[in-house]
């Protein structure tokens, strides 16, 4: 049974939480977001909808296992049917994984249905030794670009002018990500002080390169960017590059004022356009590459490693201090 609410989360909607953020209401729940609760209606339904369709089409294991991952569709890509993605490769290799991700899945409903059946608190009272968790990208990419993204001036292609072409809507949206991320590493400290998180950041190799791409093309587009013409791409390739780096300093800060155990997974360099199955997902063929980035991390979590996994020679000797893929 879902725990009961604290009545910090069922503070008034639109009650001042802390620079830039507000504690903003959809129907029962209570979720922190940045800026005043008005503004959101510009950010989109998949923002607003912080409402899953049912548990994740990952899930295969009914029984917990000592890796519990939860976030998007790094970790779950299930709409495309036959996508293997890291976390289910890490499933294929013998690790337990109790993998409760969905496509779509922004950080606020990630911390929204926490206490549902498969929520993260509720998995974490099975005390696992280690939590995946990505999350972040859907908050600020896909359908709230239009609210950061900048109309491209006449004629500029200059990679050195990314910065002007990301406005402040795009801090107030980190901000709220940043919050929801140290609520959850609270949560972490309090149910399963011992388990040990990862979080991930996304890549530089997540570049449009044409015109009606559903994640980043067509929001470019219509702001006078030409995804599908080379001579366009240094410039938006240098945007992406600066979201992606202002993520990784999100995860960075909250890592260091975290109460437990925080590692990132940096795959920001690991991947190129090439690696991509379409503008942000990467492909099937990168999944194995990619869970051996985990491998450093679960050994130091303790996480029981497959016998199968054990028999191969030199398995999990790679530089720990930087995916290469």
């Amino acid at each position: 049974m879902p725990a009961k609410r604290s009545g910090k989360e069922r503070a008034p909607a639109n009650k001042r939480i802390g620079r830039g953020l507000a504690w903003a209401r959809y129907d029962d729940l209570i979720v922190p977001v940045a800026g005043r609760t008005a503004d959101l209606a510009d950010l989109g339904p998949r923002y607003l909808n912080i409402f899953d369709a049912g548990p994740s089409p990952c899930l295969v294991n009914a029984d917990p296992g000592e890796i519990l991952a939860e976030g998007d569709s790094w970790f779950c890509l299930s709409i495309y049917g036959n996508q293997v993605t890291m976390v289910q490769h890490l499933n294929k290799m013998g690790y337990q994984v109790s993998n409760v991700s969905r496509y779509s899945r922004t950080i606020a409903q990630v911390f929204a249905r926490r206490d549902d059946p498969t929520g993260y608190r509720t998995c974490l009272a099975n005390k696992p030794k280690a939590f995946l968790l990505s999350a972040g990208g859907n908050d600020f990419l896909g359908e709230t670009i239009p609210t950061w993204l900048k109309q491209r001036a006449s004629g500029d292609l200059d990679p050195a002018n990314a910065r002007k072409y990301v406005n402040k809507n795009f801090d107030h949206i980190l901000a709220s990500v940043k919050y929801t991320y140290k609520q959850i590493l609270e949560d972490v400290a309090k149910i399963s002080p011992r388990t040990r998180v990862a979080l991930q950041t996304y890549t530089y190799g997540a570049v449009p390169t044409h015109d009606e791409g559903m994640h980043l093309g067509r929001y470019f587009k219509a702001r006078g960017f030409e995804p599908i013409n080379p001579a366009h791409r240094p410039l938006i390739a240098a945007i992406v590059e600066l979201l992606i780096d202002r993520f990784e300093d999100v995860l960075s800060s909250v890592q260091r004022k975290a109460k437990v155990k925080v590692e990132i997974i940096d795959f920001r360099s690991a991947l190129q356009s090439a690696d991509m199955r379409d503008e942000i997902h990467p492909k099937s063929t990168k999944a194995p590459a990619m869970a051996e980035a985990y491998l450093p991390f679960l050994r130091r979590a303790r996480v029981t490693q497959p016998t199968a996994f054990l028999s191969k020679a030199g398995a999990g000797s790679r530089d720990e201090n930087a995916p290469r893929i």
